[in-house]
């Protein structure tokens, strides 16, 4: 039997969607008997960190095959775009911040003897931006969107006691995921008559680009210009196994992030019954089932770049997405009908597991 190999202790430390995911797959591997850290034939490696020393020495001396798991690349702007400096010059500066950055990704890539995107949009962003412009030659990839466990992560009936509708935000607070323009929308909702919780699930971070002011206090900021501070309730860090509580008590999800290949959040909420209004970028639309659920934005997000400067961030229209709410409110029954055959169809773990192990172990 072939043995699978992954999870280094780097990974193991980590505290994100990527560790997350591969914590669920090692788990699903090892009960199907083909996980060995030790003696393996394939080893699975994500594309942001390091291949281990003993597994290159093991590819250069057994031929153990290696595959790279891909996200996304690093493309955060180093020079906003309102820098003095000239725009040629930003562009260059920018450029080389970014083979910089993902000079890993192109290493992991020239170990890898198979790819695996998360999405249609990571394989764009990964083939398009970063190895077409340094002439690296494909290898043979596959796209398996990520999986959650559908014993845990599943819908609860719950009797609402009020016509409260409870909107959940979960994930880290950084400025790409634009949880600072969300009280814009609450405002709305406000102007509306919804009556309506925003609960925020998440911790903020200090942002170098906005004089190391914490995240959350830009959000809270926000908060007091738009009158809605009845409106939120912040948790805080949730530990993931703690999340399905979160989920199983809200109604639907907000996510405005417009970069991400896969999160897992939205997968993890889909499972639970919660349908995700989002804006019409990035991997998320691949998740959702119906693009009713999807907000077509201004016409101005360059796939290429995200940012942690405010001003070069993709603005929103609150009121689309206010009244995305209301329709979704409206037939709300039927959305979450459909997000859990979704999930059920394309992100139960364990049928992704088979999908990874069928390409990981195929000649």
């Amino acid at each position: 039997m072939k043995k699978i190999g992954l999870m280094d202790e780097t990974v193991a430390n980590l505290k994100s969607g990527p560790k997350v995911f591969m914590s669920r797959l090692r788990s699903i591997i090892d009960e199907k008997g083909k996980f060995d850290n030790e003696n393996f034939d394939t080893w699975i490696n994500l594309s942001f960190k390091p291949i281990p020393n003993f597994v290159r020495n093991k590819k250069s001396a057994s031929g153990t095959k290696i595959v790279v798991r891909f996200d996304g690349i690093y493309n955060m702007r180093l020079l906003p775009s309102n820098s003095p400096l000239p725009k040629a010059i930003i562009s260059k500066i920018n450029n080389l911040f970014l083979l910089y950055k993902n000079n890993i990704l192109i290493k992991n890539y020239n170990y890898a003897d198979k790819v695996i995107y998360q999405s249609e949009y990571s394989k764009f962003l990964i083939e398009e931006f970063l190895f077409k412009r340094n002439n690296i030659e494909r290898k043979e990839s596959t796209i398996i969107k990520n999986g959650v466990d559908l014993k845990r992560f599943k819908p609860k009936e719950r009797i609402k006691q009020n016509d409260e509708l409870n909107i959940l935000v979960s994930h880290r607070m950084v400025p790409p995921k634009r949880v600072h323009l969300i009280p814009e929308i609450s405002r709305e909702l406000n102007y509306m008559g919804i009556n309506h919780k925003i609960h925020v699930v998440g911790s903020g971070v200090k942002n170098p680009w906005d004089k190391f002011i914490d995240t959350e206090q830009r959000i809270q900021n926000n908060i007091l210009k738009t009158n809605t501070q009845s409106n939120f309730i912040f948790h805080g860090y949730v530990d993931p196994d703690e999340l399905p509580q979160f989920y199983s008590e809200c109604d639907l999800m907000l996510n405005l992030s417009y970069a991400d290949p896969c999160p897992n959040v939205v997968v993890e909420a889909m499972a639970c019954g919660l349908p995700v209004i989002a804006p019409n970028s990035g991997g998320i639309r691949e998740l959702v089932p119906s693009k009713e659920l999807l907000v077509n934005e201004f016409d101005n997000i360059n796939p290429k770049w995200v940012s942690w400067n405010y001003n070069d961030l993709p603005i929103i229209g609150p009121k689309l997405y206010a009244d995305k709410i209301q329709n979704v409110m409206a037939n709300l029954r039927l959305y979450k009908e459909l997000t859990i055959k979704n999930v059920i169809e394309e992100h139960d773990i364990v049928e992704v597991t088979q999908k990874y192990m069928t390409f990981v172990e195929g000649d």
